[in-house]
């Protein structure tokens, strides 16, 4: 059985070694910009592209995380990215915009795409126009069920990618807006602020965390998500440490050998801890089962109490002896993260009681009510100094632009080499005048050309084969060859950066022309775009063409010039239901629905004469984006609900864009089932919408004060009664 790929995240320069070490095939990671998680350290250009060269030396791939949403003014930065990619040879850039992916399968055809889960690929539908529109791999939402999987594996072969370890969110990949909401800080744009992790008072003075979901540990179901046969399996992890990373990888890695020997290795897995995990969505969807409201998710071993706090000390009482490197965390009882830090200024002593240690941090501790109440987490341990330099010195051996060179000699042109290779426009000649002899012994020279040729120094050209076209008694003296293949190989090298940087200004302008014909196609004068209002339907609008309503499989129906907003998640069960549903109501006359994802769009393409519009979970954040969303013939597209309006210029100009009043502030949407229907915070509530597959967790502002109870500063919320 062919094995699958191990796929690791690299947060940061330290976690890339470890995964390396620990055996990984692949490594996803992000630069500065345009990626998910912008809490990590990530890397500047220059050290992904020798991570890259490190990497494919040792028959590893990287893949770049583009995945976040991108603004019309970030365009420029974007195509300069992609160019270094590019040219670097990252295996694929994985994304979630829609511009993105129209913008790389268009203009940079030599990079990969892989669907981001932020892209929340569900069903067929939306797996099949993904692959349409050039994608080679999908990344799948954690929420789909082992049968789900299997089924969409068999209706649209491809290669498709899931999570097998790691941190779990609450709401649908790419559908949580509660950052943006509650603190502008959106998600989609790597600002998460984890407000499924915050604490809510219960009202009895215990506090629980009703959106904590466990961490997801894949180890006892391995065997049977092997049957699935991905393309690779992923580790979560890019904001934890390389001990972690480490011995994450290195379980899987044991798992997935012994599968493809069928011999048990010796000795225990690295990874022992099962506490507190779940096996995630592949073969239950138990809110139980997958959450954890008792702590706000995975906070390490606990190995102390806080005894004390100052300014930029923590005395605590340990469990266990501590050495400098330790990654550790200090919480406090509701959760909330008071200092993370790796250990390395401490002092110990010990009482009859156990160990004290006495720890200087690096940064002023803000945290100042009940220390006591602290406790301490053993996240891992730090790896000693960077291995960035000894990357680049191995990076820099790597060859990578493939060659086969030709000599040749003649009377009229002298001695000549001719480079030829996939990458190069036309193959690359240059002549020279050397100094010739007659042999002493034939084949000499070809001898010396073979081997001389292939070496090149610090160039990246790999020279894969090497013919010759002259005399066999012809000999040239070796210090003239050497100088020679110097000369040729320093002017092949700036042919190779002009026309790249030709090809780029050439590709520059063909997307700027791109933008200008969409501008063009879609700008028009006057207003700005229609209103309209979200809300379920109801006998007091008086214009029902003007309001959106959520469309369910049954129950009483609207006027027909009602906006029908078909369901965000439609599974793959429902996929038959829900198409008899849309055409009963075709039938009777209802022309007016709002799509949600991309395999709703190819839904509704199945049907003649409707006006399709789009919901904002289709995110048009910039030109190319809308550009795409508009090629599947959709009348009026709605604008992101998370995004600012001045980033959005000037879509908001263009004809068909849609703004929605009324729309309630969605914060989750969830394939749980919430057993609380309201969550009181400090500023109102959190209440839940239940649809045929999913909950819908929304925000609705206090508008009275209450004079019961005054919640404290570290409790977020409260859950009260329960869902009918």
């Amino acid at each position: 059985m062919a094995k699958p790929e191990l796929l690791a995240p690299a947060g940061s320069i330290l976690c890339f070694q470890a995964a390396f070490d620990a055996g990984a095939d692949a490594f996803y990671l992000g630069t500065q910009d345009f990626n998910a998680r912008k809490r990590a350290k990530n890397f500047p250009l220059e050290d992904v592209c020798d991570l890259i060269a490190f990497s494919h030396r040792h028959h590893r791939k990287v893949y770049l995380t583009l995945n976040t949403l991108v603004y019309e003014n970030e365009i420029g930065p974007l195509l300069k990215l992609l160019e270094k990619l590019e040219a670097a040879q990252a295996d694929a850039v994985i994304v979630q915009d829609l511009g993105v992916l129209h913008l790389v399968a268009r203009h940079f055809p030599g990079l990969k795409i892989h669907a981001s889960t932020q892209m929340f690929c569900h069903n067929s539908l939306h797996a099949q126009t993904l692959k349409e529109l050039g994608v080679s791999r999908i990344v799948l939402p954690r929420e789909l069920s082992f049968e789900e999987i299997k089924t969409l594996r068999e209706k649209v072969p491809m290669e498709y990618e899931f999570f097998i370890h790691g941190a779990l969110c609450f709401s649908f990949s790419g559908c949580c807006l509660a950052s943006s909401h509650l603190f502008w800080k959106s998600g989609n744009r790597g600002e998460c602020c984890q407000v499924c992790r915050f604490a809510y008072d219960k009202g009895d003075d215990s506090r629980h965390y009703p959106f904590s979901m466990r961490d997801l540990d894949s180890r006892d179901i391995f065997k049977k998500l092997l049957t699935l046969k991905p393309a690779s399996f992923k580790i979560e992890g890019r904001l934890k440490n390389a001990d972690y990373v480490f011995k994450t990888v290195s379980a899987y890695r044991r798992l997935i050998d012994e599968a493809a020997t069928g011999k048990r290795e010796k000795g225990e897995s690295a990874l022992m801890d099962r506490k507190g995990t779940c096996t995630g969505y592949f073969f239950t969807s138990s809110y139980d089962k997958l959450t954890h409201t008792d702590v706000p998710g995975n906070t390490g071993e606990p190995i102390g109490q806080v005894i004390s706090c100052r300014m930029q000390e923590i005395t605590a009482r340990v469990t266990r002896p501590l050495k400098k490197g330790m990654r550790l965390r200090v919480q406090s009882p509701t959760g909330q993260n008071v200092v993370e830090e790796t250990l390395i200024d401490f002092s110990t002593q010990r009482d009859r009681q156990g160990i004290i240690v006495t720890w200087q941090l690096r940064d002023r501790l803000e945290y100042r009510h009940n220390p006591e109440k602290l406790k301490l987490f053993l996240l891992g341990e730090s790896r000693p100094g960077s291995p960035l330099p000894l990357i680049r010195k191995e990076a820099s051996l790597h060859k990578s632009f493939p060659l086969h060179v030709q000599a040749s000699w003649s009377d009229k042109e002298g001695f000549s080499l001719t480079a030829m290779s996939d990458r190069l426009d036309a193959p690359f000649k240059r002549s020279y005048s050397l100094p010739t002899e007659t042999a002493k012994k034939t084949g000499a020279l070809f001898g010396q050309l073979n081997k001389l040729l292939k070496e090149t120094a610090a160039h990246p050209f790999a020279v894969h084969s090497v013919a010759c076209d002259f005399p066999d008694t012809l000999f040239v003296p070796l210090s003239a060859l050497k100088q020679t293949r110097r000369d040729f190989y320093d002017a092949l090298a700036q042919e190779v950066e002009a026309m790249q940087e030709e090809r780029n200004r050439t590709r520059q302008k063909a997307v700027m022309e791109d933008m200008a014909d969409i501008r063009k196609r879609y700008d028009k004068k006057g207003k700005p775009g229609e209103f309209l209002y979200r809300r379920e339907w109801n006998e007091t609008d008086e214009d029902p063409s003007i309001v959106i309503t959520d469309l369910r499989l049954s129950g009483p129906l609207p006027p027909k010039e009602t906006l029908l907003l078909l369901p965000l998640f439609i599974s793959e069960a429902q996929l038959v239901a829900w198409k008899e549903r849309i055409q009963d109501l075709h039938q009777n006359g209802f022309r007016r629905f709002m799509a949600q994802s991309l395999g709703t769009l190819k839904l509704l393409s199945d049907f003649s004469n409707l006006s399709v519009y789009t919901g904002s979970y289709l995110y048009a954040s910039n030109i190319f984006a809308f550009d795409l969303i508009r090629s599947f013939s959709v009348k009026g597209v709605a604008l992101p609900a998370d995004i600012a309006d001045g980033m959005l210029l000037p879509l908001p100009t263009f004809k068909g864009t849609i703004r929605i009043k009324d729309w309630p502030m969605e914060m989750f949407m969830t394939r749980l089932r919430l057993p609380d229907r309201a969550y009181k915070t400090k500023d109102g509530f959190f209440r839940v919408d239940r649809f045929e597959e999913y909950d819908r967790v929304w925000f609705e502002k206090k508008v009275v004060v209450e004079k019961k109870t005054s919640l404290p500063t570290s409790s977020y919320g409260s859950a009260i009664g329960k869902v009918k």
